[in-house]
């Protein structure tokens, strides 16, 4: 029905057509806002002012619209419980806003609500033998768990997920959890790989002194790199000496003997001996021993 035909059903004044209406209860797991719900749209849909909970107040309302709109408040104000009108009052005058609020405070759509009754479908236990009670807790829990459940926000693996892990703590942690998932758009995130820092970090190479790059994906740093690599690649290799140059008389060890100016002195330790020659110490003759003696070098048989 229009919304601007000013010939809209108007709720009889006395309030005897609204007599079999249910009252919102608290928010809360006992809460009867699926109940309550579908009796309130029901009769607004009935007597063609349901448009006004669905589309925003506008800025200027037709005269119908503002009429409608102050029906729709009263309606609302009368059929809840006091305990809803902290979550009303700051719409008393925009039904669209009003009703809005009121969905909030009883659907709990983030992943904490969903969880909570995934684990109520999970883990409820039938006590005693009244097995009707049973069916018609497990139904209830079914419907809040489904109405929470769209298009935009579908129960997905994680929610599974999330409820079989909230089921095998210890309760004394629940607190902390719940107060974790009750979070608007608390969800799992998949791990990159990458640090929180890593994204925003601007990246800068030394060597090129410019940014959009460092220095391990440096195009400059690659090519010096590759060149210096190519030229001793390319250098010519020292000739290596005779295998039989500086060979010892057989009989004699072929040591080498440590140099004053760093390395080792290849000449074999045999060869000095055969000659005749005395260990050099820096290019000087061994000093004479205390007794006037030289020092004698054995030979290695």
């Amino acid at each position: 029905m229009s919304m601007d035909d000013g010939s809209s059903k108007k709720p009889a004044a006395d309030g005897r057509s609204r007599s079999s209406q249910p009252v919102l209860q608290s928010p809360g797991p006992d809460s009867n806002f699926l109940d309550w719900e579908l009796v309130i749209t029901a009769y607004f849909d009935s007597v063609g002012i349901d448009y006004v909970i669905e589309s925003p107040l506008p800025e200027r309302p037709s005269p119908a619209w503002t009429a409608d709109n102050k029906t729709v408040c009263a309606i609302l104000t009368q059929t809840i419980d006091s305990s809803n009108l902290i979550a009303i009052r700051p719409y008393k005058r925009n039904a669209h806003g009003m009703w809005n609020a009121i969905v909030r405070a009883h659907q709990d759509s983030s992943t904490g609500g969903r969880v909570y009754w995934l684990r109520k479908l999970l883990l409820t236990k039938m006590d005693g033998d009244d097995v009707l009670t049973h069916i018609n807790t497990m139904a209830k829990a079914y419907d809040r768990l489904n109405s929470l459940v769209t298009t935009d926000k579908p129960l997905t693996v994680a929610d599974v997920h999330s409820a079989a892990l909230l089921s095998s703590i210890p309760d004394d942690w629940m607190g902390c959890v719940s107060h974790l998932m009750n979070q608007e758009g608390t969800k799992t995130k998949p791990n990159n790989g990458k640090r929180p820092g890593d994204r925003n970090k601007k990246r800068h190479c030394d060597f090129c002194n410019a940014d959009g790059h460092n220095l391990n994906n440096c195009n400059n740093t690659r090519r010096i790199l590759d060149e210096h690599k190519a030229g001793d690649d390319n250098r010519t290799p020292l000739p290596s000496p005779p295998a039989h140059a500086h060979a010892p008389p057989k009989g004699v060890c072929n040591h080498t003997r440590p140099s004053l100016r760093g390395g080792f002195d290849r000449t074999p330790l045999g060869v000095l001996i055969s000659q005749g020659n005395r260990l050099p110490r820096g290019g000087q003759k061994n000093p004479p021993l205390r007794d006037g003696r030289e020092e004698e070098i054995v030979e290695l048989i």
